[in-house]
C-alpha cells in the first residue's frame, strides 16, 4: 500500500499544523442564567443574561447588542436543554427587536419573551406583540410602569414582573386591584429575603426570582466566529424535513461570498442537471430550484467545511471534502444499502468538529442529518462507520484497521487505494 503515501503525509501535516495552531486560541462566550421559582421553590425556569466575561455583572453595552450577541452565541451553539435543562427560558428583548421579528426565530414553546422595561406602549409594537401571541409566543412585561399605557398589551401578556426593589406592596397591590389580570401569572423580583418571599406570595404571587433563592449562575461554551454560526443556521435550513426556499434565499443573499461560490457552483455542475438550461441568466430565486434540494443541500454541506478565511483551519478542507467523496463512490461500487448522499455528508462531516471546535454530539443537536449519518458521526456503526474509520485507517497508515475495513466492507486493496487516490484528488480541484 504504498502508492498515495505522499498524499497521505500531507494530509497529516496539515492537520498537525491545524491543531498546534488552533490549540493556543481559546474563543468563549459567557451567559449567566438566574433561576425563577414557584411557590413551593421549585424551580420552573431560568433568565438568561448576557455576559461578556468571568465578571457576573451586566456589561457596558447596550440593550441590543446584548440580546443580539446572547442569541447568537448561546442559541446556535449550546442547546436549549444544555443551558435550561427541561425549563424555560426568559430573555429580555427590547423595543426594535420585538418589532423587527428577531424574536420569532425563537422556538414558541421554550422561551418567554420579556418586554423590556424601557420599550414604549406603541402601537407597531402592540402590533407584534398580538401576531406573536397568537403564534404560540407567551411575553411578559418587565418591570414596566404602572400605567394605563400598558393596558391594551394585558390581554397578550402571560407574565407581569414587578420590581419590588423600586415599587411599594401598595403600590403593586393598587394596579393589580385596579387591573383585571386574574388569569396573569405574576412575578415579584429582587427578592433578597424570605419575609419579602412570605409577603408577595401572601399577596397572590405564583412566581419569584431574586438571591434569596439563587444568583446568577455563569456559563461558559466555546463561542462559534460569525460566519460559522450564520453556516450552522444556512445548514440547518436546509436539511430540514420540510426546507424553507424563501429563507434559504434570504440567508444565501446576506453573505456576498456565499452568492458568488453558488453561481461558480451551479455553472460547474449546470450540464450534469440539464445541458440544455441556461443557468447565467436565470433569476437568483430560480437558480435555488434549477439546483433542485438535493443538490442545493451538497453546494452547503461543502460550504459548511470550506467557509473559512483562517488558514490553519483551511488544512482540514481537502480531508473533509475527500473523506467525503471516498464513502460516496464506495457505497455506489459496492452496491451498500445506503444513500450515497448519506454518504457522502458522513464523510464530509467526519472532520466539522475539529474544523468549528465544537464537540460532534453538540453540533448534531444544531442540524438535522438522517439516523445513519448521526450513528456513523457519532458511533462509528453501520456502513457508514466502518467506511469513515477505513479512509481514516488508509490515511493514518494503519493498515491493521484498514485491512479489518476492507474484509467488512468486502473491498479490494486496488479497489480501497484506488477510492482514495480519486477522493483526494476531486478534493483539491473543489477547493
Amino acid at each position: 500500500m504504498s502508492a498515495g503515501r505522499e498524499l497521505q503525509r500531507k494530509l497529516r501535516f496539515r492537520q498537525g499544523c491545524y491543531v498546534n495552531t488552533r490549540l493556543e486560541v481559546n474563543m468563549y462566550s459567557f451567559i449567566a442564567r438566574q433561576p425563577i421559582f414557584d411557590a413551593a421553590l421549585n424551580t420552573v425556569a431560568y433568565e438568561l443574561l448576557y455576559r461578556n466575561g468571568l465578571t457576573n455583572t451586566f456589561p457596558l453595552v447596550t440593550e441590543e447588542y446584548a440580546t443580539n450577541h446572547l442569541l447568537a452565541e448561546q442559541f446556535l451553539v449550546t442547546p436549549l436543554q444544555r443551558l435550561v435543562g427541561p425549563h424555560t427560558s426568559y430573555i429580555n428583548f427590547p423595543h426594535e427587536m420585538i418589532v423587527n421579528g428577531l424574536a420569532q426565530t425563537l422556538p414558541a414553546e421554550k422561551v418567554v419573551i420579556e418586554i423590556h422595561q424601557n420599550a414604549a406602549p406603541e402601537p407597531e409594537l402592540l402590533k407584534m406583540v398580538r401576531e406573536m401571541y397568537y403564534k404560540g409566543f407567551r411575553f411578559a412585561l418587565d418591570n414596566f410602569r404602572l400605567s394605563e399605557a400598558w393596558s391594551n398589551f394585558l390581554p397578550y401578556v402571560t407574565i407581569i414582573k414587578f420590581d419590588i426593589q423600586a415599587l411599594t406592596p401598595e403600590q403593586i397591590s393598587r394596579f393589580i386591584r385596579d387591573n383585571n389580570i386574574s388569569n396573569r401569572k405574576l412575578l415579584a423580583e429582587k427578592i433578597e429575603t424570605r419575609e419579602q418571599f412570605t409577603l408577595y406570595k401572601e399577596m397572590g404571587f405564583q412566581r419569584f426570582q431574586g438571591y434569596f433563592y439563587g444568583e446568577p449562575e455563569m456559563i461558559k461554551t466555546r463561542k462559534l466566529p460569525e460566519q460559522q454560526m450564520f453556516i450552522l443556521q444556512l445548514l440547518n435550513e436546509v436539511v430540514s424535513a420540510n426546507p424553507d426556499m424563501r429563507k434559504i434565499e434570504e440567508l444565501i443573499s446576506r453573505d456576498v461570498a456565499i452568492t458568488y461560490k453558488l453561481m461558480r457552483y451551479v455553472n460547474n455542475i449546470k450540464y450534469k442537471i440539464n445541458h440544455h438550461a441556461n443557468a447565467d441568466v436565470l433569476p437568483f430565486r430560480n437558480i435555488l430550484y434549477f439546483l433542485g434540494l438535493s443538490e442545493l443541500r451538497r453546494f452547503i454541506a461543502i460550504l459548511a467545511v470550506t467557509h473559512s478565511s483562517e488558514p490553519a483551519v483551511t488544512e482540514l478542507f481537502n480531508y473533509s471534502l475527500a473523506c467525503g467523496r471516498f464513502c460516496e463512490m464506495a457505497v455506489a461500487q459496492t452496491g451498500a444499502s445506503v444513500d450515497e448522499n448519506d454518504a457522502f455528508i458522513a464523510g464530509l462531516f467526519s472532520r466539522l468538529d475539529i474544523i468549528l471546535s465544537v464537540p460532534m454530539a453538540v453540533l448534531l443537536e444544531q442540524i438535522t442529518v438522517p439516523v445513519i449519518v448521526r450513528e456513523a458521526l457519532l458511533n462509528r456503526s453501520g456502513t457508514l462507520g466502518a467506511l469513515l474509520d477505513l479512509y481514516e485507517g488508509y490515511e493514518q497508515n494503519h493498515w491493521q484497521g484498514v485491512t479489518q475495513g476492507m474484509k467488512q466492507l468486502n473491498m479490494s486493496e486496488a479497489q480501497v487505494q484506488q477510492l482514495f487516490l480519486d477522493a483526494v484528488e476531486w478534493g483539491d480541484r473543489i477547493i
